[in-house]
């Protein structure tokens, strides 16, 4: 069989090698680990004694068996001789900019999404879980936490497979900015010398972790440490 992996939107042959295909054959692939019986029909496009080739149509991301069924009979595909993996396409992903104290919804679209959002893990990279509001085959929708400003990548599995993200959509990373609630003093010296705190949230207490530039006029300030505030 070849290839064994391909994309949500389905539409790409899968071609099988052996003995006695017939062109009225049928092929289905059966979801794995799904919460009950979820077939895909690959749609025979050709077929003679040694090859059959079939369509797959849209399907939801995850990892599939492959059935053959005809002339009354059926053949269920050994793993190891054919399988079939399904991965999610994401299209577009908006916002890419919000706040680092959390509560933007992201919107992702694309295709291959499962309706139970228990099947789904969406991270922005590193370590921070954006919670699912709701989601179906070709959008999901998720609330980011708070946590440190940086820049974050999309990482998004359904059934425990990855997804392929489109070169249009803007690279699937949300640039997380820190927010601004205070600046004391408010007025300094020309001359320099003063500390200035910014209080706020989203600030790195270890600042070389996640580059941070404070200026003011064009000016670059010296850091001096990061948690809550920056001084």
């Amino acid at each position: 069989q070849a290839p064994r992996v391909g994309e949500a939107p389905g539409g790409d042959p899968v071609v099988f090698t052996g003995r006695g295909f017939a062109p009225d054959f049928a092929v289905w692939f059966d979801l794995l680990g799904g919460p009950g019986p979820e077939s895909v029909a690959c749609i025979v496009a050709a077929a003679n004694f040694t090859h059959l080739t079939c369509v797959p149509d849209a399907a939801v991301a995850g990892a599939y068996d492959v059935r053959i069924t005809g002339r009354n009979a059926t053949w269920a595909c050994p793993p190891g001789v054919c399988s079939y993996e399904v991965l999610a396409r994401v299209t577009s992903m908006t916002p890419a900019v919000g706040l680092a104290s959390g509560g933007v919804t992201i919107d992702i679209r694309g295709t291959g999404f499962a309706s139970d959002p228990s099947r789904h893990s969406v991270v922005l990279a590193p370590n921070l879980s954006c919670a699912i509001i709701s989601v179906n085959f070709t959008s999901l929708l998720c609330l980011t936490p708070p946590g440190l400003a940086r820049v974050r990548t999309l990482q998004l599995e359904t059934h425990g497979r990855p997804y392929v993200c489109d070169a249009s959509a803007l690279g699937c990373g949300f640039n997380a900015h820190p927010t601004v609630s205070s600046v004391a003093p408010s007025r300094v010296y020309a001359s320099g010398r003063d500390n200035v705190t910014l209080a706020g949230y989203g600030f790195a207490a270890n600042l070389t972790d996640v580059p941070t530039l404070v200026s003011v006029g064009g000016v670059a300030w010296d850091l001096r440490d990061g948690a809550d505030s920056i001084a």
